[in-house]
């Protein structure tokens, strides 16, 4: 159910009208009635119910290590390499601390974030929600002040029938809605159709996902049941419900839980324990949870070896497997986000001068050895200054760095032979 009925002034007349506020929308599971106490509704949590009999959300699917661990790995990436705003030139670009919108997207992004944090807020929603949301702050003169992170589950996105424009109600803690047009919300939206709002990835997955929770489930069942196979009582005779009763809690009182595990045993009347053989390998759980993490991997497009999987590693593959991870997954969405910068954070006079850019080069860097070899080679070919060199590796300048220099040992070939002078050789 949107949030929007017809206009924003409505939403807010609707959520605080005196009956109460409108029913909302969660994911899928619409709580404008109130389950009985006894419902399974309250024992699953939020989330989307699915097949494997697990309710999967966007928060819950982060208790699978490979969902935490890839969405760290993404959050880490994008919030470590520096974003700011660039001028650009006759010829190539540079740097333009000076902006301000510079200094919110590269040092600051609120009072109440760093930039860093900012990023990793924005990876998070990206990956889990399929959008991110931050309200721009303005001063007097239309400079860019803040970016003020919004949690994409308060917030609802509909498009007006009349204007065309999108609109945003975002709940606020105490129950209320604040209404927002398009500009007044700085909006990434993720992959999707309609390019209003990207789909959750969680949600389009879900049940992937809430067979990987299952698993996990019911390793942890497993174990916290000393860890064997599941096990029965049998007696030559027949037992009433008293009898079978106490003889269940007695025996989950010697032996139940890990903490009693090879406990003596000592059963009395012709009792006998026998247990259910089960195969873990027979039913695959171990193969299980080794495919759900390369699935969950391959979900979020991140090289098994950053989430320290490294069955099929190699020193050879590694470095190539990052190089393809930096151009095929972070590439696009920095460009994703460095767009929506420009779009919506600078003037349409100021996007022909200026621009926004994630530096993904200090994802590259590689060891000192091979940063070495690529200053050396940028140098010898005039495609860098020393200093510029130095700047990269957070060296301060040099007198005389500022100059390009070029090895002067290659000649043409018709010029073999010659002296430097212009004179032939002796």
């Amino acid at each position: 159910m949107s949030l929007f009925p017809e206009i924003t002034e409505r939403v807010r007349d609707a959520w605080n009208s005196p009956s109460g506020p409108i029913s909302l929308s969660i994911g899928r599971q619409n709580l404008s009635a109130t389950p009985p106490p006894d419902d399974d509704f309250w024992y699953n949590g939020i989330g989307t119910m699915t097949s494997a009999g697990r309710r999967v959300s966007e928060e819950s699917s982060l208790a699978l290590s490979g969902v935490w661990a890839c969405n760290r790995v993404l959050a880490d990436a994008l919030a470590s390499v520096p974003c700011g705003i660039h001028r650009r030139l006759d010829r190539g670009n540079e740097p333009a601390p000076e902006h301000p919108v510079h200094s919110v997207i590269h040092a600051s992004a609120s009072p109440n974030q760093t930039a860093y944090e900012f990023w990793e807020s924005c990876s998070l929603s990206l990956s889990q929600w399929g959008n991110f949301y931050a309200i721009p702050k303005w001063n007097a003169r239309n400079q860019l002040t803040a970016l003020e992170y919004k949690r994409p589950d308060r917030m609802d996105v509909s498009l007006d029938g009349e204007t065309g424009r999108r609109l945003y109600a975002f709940r606020e803690d105490n129950g209320s809605v604040t209404p927002y047009t398009d500009w007044d919300v700085f909006h990434v939206p993720g992959l999707g159709f309609d390019g209003i709002k990207g789909y959750s990835p969680v949600q389009i997955l879900r049940e992937n996902l809430g067979e990987g929770l299952a698993a996990e489930e019911y390793g942890s069942r497993f174990f916290s049941n000393n860890a064997t196979p599941p096990h029965y009582l049998s007696t030559p005779g027949k037992l009433g419900d008293p009898a079978r009763a106490n003889l269940n809690d007695w025996f989950q009182q010697q032996h139940g839980g890990l903490g009693r595990s090879h406990k003596l045993g000592i059963l009395e009347q012709g009792i006998e324990i026998k247990t259910v053989p089960i195969n873990h390998r027979d039913i695959q759980f171990l193969e299980l949870r080794k495919f759900k993490l390369e699935d969950i991997a391959r979900i979020y497009g991140v090289p098994l070896h950053m989430i320290h999987h490294l069955d099929k590693m190699t020193f050879n593959n590694v470095e190539h497997l990052a190089i393809l991870w930096v151009t095929g997954r972070m590439a696009p969405l920095a460009r994703r986000i460095e767009q929506r910068i420009d779009f919506q954070l600078l003037g349409d006079r100021e996007r022909r001068q200026y621009f926004s850019k994630f530096n993904l080069n200090a994802l590259m860097r590689g060891d000192s050895a091979s940063r070495a070899e690529y200053h050396s080679k940028m140098v010898a070919s005039a495609q860098e200054t020393p200093n510029e060199g130095r700047e990269k590796e957070d060296r301060p300048p040099m007198e005389g760095g500022d100059k390009l220099y070029i090895q002067g040992a290659m000649v043409p070939l018709e010029k073999a032979g010659e002296n430097i002078t212009g004179g032939n050789t002796p």
